[in-house]
């Protein structure tokens, strides 16, 4: 088979039917999917002219294969994972479902598939039969906890739950596992424990999948961190040692991002990492009032309301995460409101132990992510769903007697404040 098609390789001249005798013909049958023959460059189609007896070949396009259908759980549609050589390269391009139509298959153009469009009747014929014989995966872009199913779910990059259903992450963020687990678990011995500080990052990491789920029953919001102290203390190291945990830790690929955007490019992103505690590194970088604007959107887990050109509202964007911002000033002092003391924490003390000590993490982090998320999703949905709230009002009692128990005074603001640190504690 691979030989004949080899040889139809270099028979094929541009878009000229390629003239066989019936042997010929009956030999190619054989190797074809209903008169379709793949080869590595080409689309061809076997045609049989009855009345004059005449066999002939007809070059349909360049090659290009349907690898896999994405059945998208979270929006219910249908995209196409599509194999194009342009010539010099084979692409894997995703493509929506429109390219099983007349007007869509025009879109494979561009990534440098050639037909002639007077034979898209054919090549959409080919198409067509190619996505039905192409294995279908479950697909979602959307995180955090699905409430739809008969248990709860949790979407990361892949999902997790009770049942053997399985599904992978499409969307614009790198969760995609690197590495190892080992030793990922070997660093945080060596480098994170016995480094309070460090370990509470850790918690604040792992923390978003349980803020999440507490949110469905009761209303916390986000937990907002602001890491804030001079260069060289760590901070950026903690950051990338919290965006391991669920994913690619480099700066603008996974959970962790530069505050140099606009609002709405910031809320898009926390919107679109719900339930994974997201890092916005050298957020000095913007002014103190557009700093203390966004933290206290984002601590209420919510987009503004917004109408459309016909006054209805627009989709609102929500989230429930924890998130840490790393800067070099403080944005709570005497004249930072309630509403910011109840929901933005920050943390002013170093976070690393030495230039050795935060070398050592980066350089394992970069090639080592993914894995500890999965993990702990896996534990908390198969093993401590039923005792979430349980073990989050028990935590709320300790903190409370904690705190009754210090010479620390008790204020308007206190179980408020209590109230989400708690998600910490648990």
């Amino acid at each position: 088979h691979n030989n004949k098609q080899e040889i139809l390789d270099t028979l094929v001249n541009g878009f000229k039917p390629i003239i066989i005798s019936t042997d010929e013909y009956l030999e190619y049958l054989e190797i074809s999917n209903d008169g379709f023959i793949l080869t590595n460059k080409w689309i061809l189609k076997l045609k049989k002219e009855k009345r004059d007896e005449l066999y002939s070949i007809q070059v349909v396009s360049t090659y290009v294969k349907v690898l896999s259908c994405y059945q998208n759980s979270s929006s219910n549609e249908r995209t196409y994972n599509i194999e194009i050589f342009n010539g010099k390269e084979y692409l894997s391009v995703i493509v929506d479902s429109t390219v099983l139509t007349t007007q869509g298959c025009k879109e494979l153009l561009k990534y440098g598939c050639i037909f002639n469009e007077t034979d898209n009747k054919v090549l959409l014929e080919y198409l067509s039969n190619s996505a039905f014989s192409a294995p279908i995966k479950n697909v979602h872009d959307s995180l955090g906890w699905n409430w739809e199913t008969d248990s709860p779910t949790f979407l990361t990059g892949k999902i997790i739950s009770t049942s053997e259903y399985e599904s992978e992450y499409v969307g614009s963020l790198d969760l995609k596992p690197k590495g190892s687990l080992d030793t990922w678990l070997e660093m945080v011995e060596q480098e994170v424990r016995n480094n309070t500080n460090l370990e509470h990052c850790l918690s604040i990491g792992f923390s978003s999948i349980l803020l999440g789920y507490l949110n469905h029953y009761m209303d916390l919001g986000c937990l907002v961190f602001n890491f804030c102290n001079t260069s060289s203390k760590g901070k950026t190291t903690a950051a990338m040692l919290i965006a391991s945990i669920f994913g690619n830790p480099e700066l603008e690929k996974g959970t962790i991002v530069s505050m140099n955007s606009t609002k709405n490019a910031i809320i898009g992103f926390a919107s679109r990492s719900n339930c994974h505690t997201i890092c916005f590194d050298e957020a000095s970088s913007c002014d103190r009032k557009f700093f203390r604007e966004i933290l206290y959107q984002i601590a209420i887990g919510s987009d503004k309301k917004r109408e459309n050109p016909d006054g209805s509202l627009k989709e609102q964007k929500t989230f429930n995460s924890c998130v840490v911002c790393t800067s070099e000033f403080s944005i709570i002092d005497s004249t930072a409101p309630n509403g910011l003391r109840t929901r933005i924490f920050e943390l002013n003390f170093p976070l690393t132990n030495s230039a050795e000590n935060s070398d050592n993490i980066k350089k394992c982090v970069f090639q080592n992510y993914g894995y500890a998320g999965i993990k702990f999703a896996e534990f908390i949905v198969n093993y401590k769903i039923e005792t979430i709230i349980d073990d989050y009002n028990h935590s709320m009692k300790i903190l409370k007697k904690n705190h009754n128990d210090s010479d620390l005074h008790e204020g308007e603001l206190t179980d408020r404040i209590l109230s989400k640190l708690a998600v910490i504690l648990l």
